[in-house]
């Protein structure tokens, strides 16, 4: 980014958009997985420190996992977020309103079938989530279906 800062790559279905606090040095545009996999290919044995991150994803998902199953009321966002992933099937759509809530669930909703978790990711629309979910069973109505809407409330 500049001199000081760290040098970034960026990975994406489509080009970045550089920006004065983005701009990347290099690029690697097409599908992610595919593009992932073929730079870990082109890496593999060639990072000097490429041991230190072995053990990074799962520190990692132990640190995600952190309060998931907590007995505890209030129910922390962690533990609505693993029981939501409990309820749901793997090939289920779970859609997102626009909330503090929604960070929970992009960081700890688990995914492994594409586009199964749905959600703005910067526009702040808010009120998106029930369309979503309507437009996803009617796109998908063998799949079952749960939107996520309304907002926390604020303690007092």
């Amino acid at each position: 980014m500049n001199e000081k800062g760290p040098r970034v790559v960026h990975i994406g279905a489509t080009p970045a958009t550089v920006e004065q606090v983005y701009f990347p040095e290099a690029e690697i545009v097409g599908d992610v997985g595919y593009s992932l996999a073929a730079l870990a290919v082109r890496l593999e044995g060639k990072l000097p420190n490429g041991g230190a991150l072995l053990g990074l994803r799962e520190k990692i998902l132990a640190k995600l996992a952190e309060r998931s199953t907590e007995e505890r009321f209030p129910l922390t966002p962690q533990r609505i977020v693993h029981d939501v992933r409990e309820a749901v099937p793997s090939d289920g759509i779970v859609t997102l309103d626009n909330g503090m809530y929604k960070i929970w669930f992009a960081r700890n909703y688990r995914t492994s079938v594409a586009n199964t978790l749905l959600l703005d990711n910067a526009l702040a629309t808010m009120g998106a989530g029930l369309p979503s979910a309507i437009a996803a069973a009617l796109i998908h109505p063998q799949r079952k279906v749960l939107a996520v809407c309304g907002e926390l409330p604020r303690a007092h």
